[in-house]
């Protein structure tokens, strides 16, 4: 019998809570051990005591949650861990609607999935201190966290540090470093440092970017830099910076353009992500500036795929291990949970760059 299969036969049960798994092991004529065993699904039990304890079982009544439940407390008594196999994701809540961390997303299920573990998920939104978490999250049975955007919560994994049952828990962060948590990144600056060097290999000289505040981009301006100082050009006088920023005055494809207009010696774009290339793509094509004849765009992340009409992706970009991401938190959470570790790491995977039809040597070589 699968362990499926006994999962869903106690579930069936009616739930007695005065019955104990000894009374059930007496009724049997088994140890209690070999009567846990049996009810985890672990190997080595035949089918036939299977189907004799899952007998007792539904006569009995004996609900295995309650069980669990005074173990965990016993446990908890004698300052004893023990691991409930439940992992809580706390996400943004455009996650649903982001290629970016569906993919990621996409990562953890599949690696919680091989894992044999539960996947508890909650949005959060700049929270501060007050705000609590829903009770399912409250009563302690979360083994660990895995936070993505950890930069805008940072009130919350305080909360959770300071005052909830997961105080004790170890937090992994996706994408953005975090004191007091392990975190997995990217290279970025690598990253950077790519996508320049790719357009210099090109010809091209002065560069935009718009990177922001947040350490990735930070990260990606250090590489970007790098690739001028490696060749011997002044970043100060190459490198060009206009933001864009959804919340001005302005919309940001206007500005974008109109800069582009009062810098007519740029001829190299690197975009903070794949989604805002894709935007800058098509208002240079209204504004018919060819692409890759005029300007050479690149984006970041290749995690939406921009099509020509054939159905292939045109748009140069910095590859990111999404899904990789996604499994390796759960891989190095687990392992902290499995060997009792409480040192926090940083790993970082690599990234690469992926070149399509949209970078090109630059319009006057």
């Amino acid at each position: 019998m699968k362990r499926n299969d006994i999962q869903n036969n106690i579930g069936n049960t009616s739930k007695n809570a005065d019955i104990t798994l000894e009374d059930v092991a007496k009724k049997v004529g088994l140890s209690h051990m070999s009567v846990s065993r049996a009810l985890r699904g672990a190997p080595g039990v035949s089918k036939a005591t299977i189907d004799r304890i899952m007998a007792v079982v539904k006569d009995m009544g004996y609900d295995p949650a309650t069980n669990h439940a005074a173990r965990r407390m016993a446990m908890k008594r004698y300052s004893k861990k023990i691991l409930n196999q439940v992992i809580a994701l706390f996400f943004p809540r455009e996650l649903p609607t982001s290629y970016y961390y569906v993919r990621l997303y996409l990562g953890v299920l599949d690696e919680v999935e091989q894992n044999n573990f539960g996947l508890l998920t909650h949005y959060v939104n700049d929270l501060s201190d007050d705000k609590l978490l829903p009770p399912l999250f409250m009563r302690g049975e979360i083994d660990g966290v895995i936070m993505l955007s950890p930069d805008r919560i940072v009130p919350f994994v305080h909360h959770l540090r300071n005052d909830t049952p997961i105080n004790d828990k170890p937090i992994v962060t996706l994408i953005e470093p975090l004191a007091g948590c392990s975190a997995i990144l990217t290279d970025d600056f690598n990253g950077g440092y790519q996508a320049v060097n790719h357009l210099l290999d090109l010809g091209h000289r002065h560069i935009l970017h718009s990177a922001y505040k947040e350490y990735t981009h930070q990260q990606r301006l250090r590489g970007f830099k790098q690739a001028f100082i490696d060749r011997n050009l002044d970043p100060d006088k190459y490198l060009h910076y206009c933001y864009w920023n959804n919340e001005g005055v302005m919309p940001p494809t206007q500005v974008f353009i109109d800069f582009l207009r009062d810098n007519p010696e740029i001829t190299g774009v690197v975009a903070p992500n794949d989604e805002i290339a894709i935007r800058m793509y098509q208002v240079l094509n209204k504004e018919k500036i060819a692409v890759p004849g005029r300007i050479s765009l690149i984006g970041y992340d290749d995690a939406l795929p921009f099509v020509d009409k054939l159905g292939e992706n045109i748009l140069t970009t910095i590859a990111l291990p999404l899904e990789e991401l996604g499994r390796e938190a759960v891989r190095q959470l687990i392992k902290m949970l499995l060997n009792n570790e409480e040192e926090n790491r940083e790993i970082i995977l690599p990234v690469a760059l992926v070149v399509r039809s949209t970078t090109a040597p630059p319009y006057n070589q």
